[in-house]
């Protein structure tokens, strides 16, 4: 214009206002021509614009309740509308015009959500989840594209849908979810395929994975807790290998082992999260039998089952150290009090003795437990004469701390064997104190609860005398007396019980000479009754 050519005008402007027209000219003709792909006049630009308009109206997301929101375009044309947009390099526009629409248009399962969530709230039914469920699996049908389209705009729309749905369930869905797959469970209903078909398109098996295997974690500490508790003479866990097999594997199938052909393929795809549902029985039982050990040694050795199970269990699950914590807790609680008799105490510590030995045969768990037991032995009076008086068959109980199937034995002392060919490294839990060659047999443990055990000796010193002093007549009971020490010499050594020895000989002597003295007694008396006149013997007669 002329008005550019005016004085006023300077001339650096006039030709940025040219650079600029030829600028927008040209962008404005590439994209005509890309619009209409070089195609005569405009023909190629209302081509575009009716494919534009057919692609939107498909993929604009629809009321499924309005029955004149239905469109009826066939595949075919909606294929060459987004052949001709792709072409025209307006494709990701489309496909974010796409996904903006969904977001806009959200509102309406949104409102579904609600009336099922609210229905829910009324009646926690999980059939109103399931109906829920299967009620945007139609919505989700309803609004994806058709596959010909190619899977980018597949998978932009399902992360879409799945991010707005995720972002509109409320809390209370999770809880009527994992209600929804308890209820599968037990026992499988019908509808379980298409369930957890539903799950997978929405996207909830991925989300709620810890959800969904809460449910079995829970199932099983169930199961556990209902046929294990109390349960010690059989073990269990064989049982609850076949019952998880039985009732777990067939529900974790569609979930876990999708697209499984054959059972090598399923066993193979489930080999994982079997090994956890696994792991996860293992300790839900480790935990039962550590919350029952005391009982469980009271109740040896009928309770063989249940330590059998626990040393299993330990082996795979870490929980070592909280059965030692329990099994102190207990003994302090319920065992180490002023009202609990010595030679109880001493029963269930020998009873401890031999079920750790089973569940744990190096002692480190035995050495962890067995500390306070013994200090708190050590300062009892009467724990020396309780263990003797036992020994000696004096207790008055009829409960043996030594089994008389046990092999008698020496004594075994504490030290360091440097030539054992056997030998093993100390087990990782064990403490500073701990040794590998502790004494293996109960009675040289108990004896060990005190630093000599000339303590022992002088006490079965002094209750062998005091039972030998209390026979009469009986000789049959020093003969009784004189085994059990020769039990003993074998256990402590001959040289310790000298004493005893003497002890019993003189027992022995003194009968033989009270027999002699008896019968020369006898033998005088007759004498003195023998008349000193034959006649005398007919004098009765006369």
């Amino acid at each position: 214009p002329d008005s550019l050519l005016s004085p006023r005008v300077p001339l650096k402007s006039v030709m940025a206002t040219s650079a600029l027209r030829a600028q927008v000219a040209n962008k404005w003709q590439e994209a005509f021509n890309r619009l209409n792909r070089s195609e005569a006049g405009i023909s190629g630009l209302l081509s575009y614009t009716q494919a534009w308009k057919t692609a939107t109206d498909y993929l604009y997301p629809r009321d499924i309740d309005d029955p004149n929101d239905a469109r009826d375009i066939s595949p075919a044309d909606i294929k060459n509308a987004f052949d001709v947009i792709n072409q025209s390099r307006r494709l990701p526009i489309m496909l974010e015009t796409f996904l903006e629409h969904i977001c806009q248009r959200f509102y309406l399962v949104s409102r579904e959500v609600d009336n099922f969530l609210s229905e829910y709230e009324d009646t926690e039914d999980t059939d109103t989840i399931l109906r829920l469920v299967f009620r945007l699996v139609d919505w989700y049908r309803a609004w994806i594209p058709i596959d010909e389209l190619g899977p980018t705009i597949h998978s932009a729309f399902v992360l879409t849908f799945q991010t707005q749905l995720f972002a509109v369930l409320p809390p209370i869905f999770v809880s009527g979810f994992k209600a929804l797959c308890a209820s599968s469970l037990v026992p499988v209903p019908k509808s379980a395929p298409k369930m957890w078909e539903a799950f997978e398109v929405l996207g909830l098996t991925d989300r709620y994975e810890g959800i969904i295997a809460s449910v079995g974690y829970e199932r099983i500490e169930q199961y556990v807790h209902e046929t294990c508790t109390g349960k010690w003479d059989t073990p269990c866990l064989e049982p609850l290998r076949a019952w998880m097999r039985a009732h777990i594997v067939p529900w974790m199938l569609p979930m876990y082992a999708k697209g499984a052909v054959t059972s090598e393929d399923a066993r193979g795809m489930l080999q994982n999260v079997g090994s956890r549902f696994d792991f996860h029985m293992n300790k839900t039982l480790c935990d039962l039998r550590t919350t029952e050990i005391f009982d469980i040694i009271i109740d040896f050795p009928d309770s063989m089952g249940a330590l059998q199970d626990l040393k299993e269990c330990l082996q795979r699950v870490d929980q070592r150290a909280a059965l030692v914590q329990e099994l102190r807790r207990s003994n302090r609680k319920r065992l180490l009090h002023p009202g609990a008799d010595t030679k109880l105490i001493l029963s269930q510590y020998v009873a401890t003795i031999k079920c750790l030995r089973i569940i744990d045969p190096p002692g480190v768990l035995l050495f962890k437990v067995a500390d306070p037991i013994r200090r708190y032995l050590r300062e009892r009076p009467d724990t020396i004469r309780s263990i003797v008086a036992n020994l000696v068959g004096d207790d008055d109980s009829g409960d043996s701390l030594v089994d008389e199937n046990d092999p008698i034995v020496p004594l075994q002392t504490q030290m360091e064997d440097f030539n054992d060919a056997n030998w093993e490294p100390e087990p990782i839990d064990a403490g500073p104190d701990f040794r590998t060659n502790k004494p293996n047999d109960v009675l040289s443990t108990l004896v060990s609860i005190y630093d000599s055990k000339d303590l022992f000796v002088k006490e079965l010193q002094v209750l062998l005398a005091q039972r030998l002093l209390a026979i009469r007549e009986d000789f049959d009971k020093v003969e009784k007396e004189r085994r059990n020490v020769e039990i003993l010499k074998i256990r402590f050594g001959e040289a310790a019980l000298q004493v005893c020895e003497v002890m019993l000989r003189d027992m022995t002597d003194s009968k033989r000479i009270d027999g002699h003295v008896q019968t020369k007694n006898a033998v005088r008396f007759i004498q003195k009754r023998k008349p000193d006149f034959p006649f005398a013997l007919t004098s009765n007669i006369v």
